[in-house]
């Protein structure tokens, strides 16, 4: 009977032992494919264009649902934005789009010509380590505004320097001007003369 007692002890001991362990790797398992989804989910999910080209209006603005103050007021796009300090300097990482930023852009407006000629310049100098920096699409620009004013009086993340309150794209308008992203009214234009802040971006790879 002792020995029964102790086996059947023994038993139910092993048992319970086996449902813990059965409970910690069930756990563990929901535990990583949390982890697996959550990734998932970070990836890329609107892959925008990056050639720049000749466009007569903006009708992207709602094929992507941005946010435009005159032609899309209900637009909402959303970021997933991640600052980052690289040789001890800032970039701005939205996985929504896979896309690098500049955290602020340049100091002064410039001509459309004069932005193209301060890219060069900014990519020689590799700032972040990155010499594949350019002038943002009129989507990837329009990717930024934001649906309601966040930084101060802007319609972008504060996340962004406010400073650049305008910047140009490196797309052109068919009449010969350029398009623009203005973040003070939150909407996209073109404008034939005049000077604007960069922004440069570049692709992740």
């Amino acid at each position: 009977n002792m020995g029964k007692k102790l086996f059947v002890e023994k038993f139910q001991i092993k048992t319970i032992a086996l449902s813990i362990f059965s409970i910690v790797s069930i756990s563990a398992i929901l535990m990583f494919c949390d982890i697996v989804q959550a990734e998932e989910n970070r990836k890329i999910h609107t892959k925008l264009r990056s050639t720049c080209g000749i466009f007569p209006d903006d009708s992207m603005v709602k094929k992507y649902n941005f946010y435009d103050k005159f032609d899309n007021k209900t637009g909402d796009f959303v970021n997933d934005y991640e600052m980052k300090v690289i040789n001890e300097e800032r970039v701005i990482i939205d996985r929504a789009t896979g896309l690098m930023w500049h955290q602020s852009g340049s100091n002064h407006c410039l001509s459309w010509e004069g932005s193209k000629e301060w890219v060069s310049i900014f990519n020689k100098n590799g700032y972040a380590g990155y010499h594949d920096w350019r002038l943002p699409t009129m989507e990837e620009a329009a990717s930024l505004l934001e649906s309601k004013q966040m930084n101060g009086d802007l319609f972008i993340d504060p996340v962004f320097d406010k400073k650049q309150i305008w910047v140009w794209t490196g797309d052109s308008h068919v009449s010969g001007g350029a398009w623009l992203v203005h973040y003070g009214c939150g909407c996209v234009f073109w404008r034939d003369i005049g000077a604007r802040y960069v922004r440069p971006v570049r692709t992740l790879e």
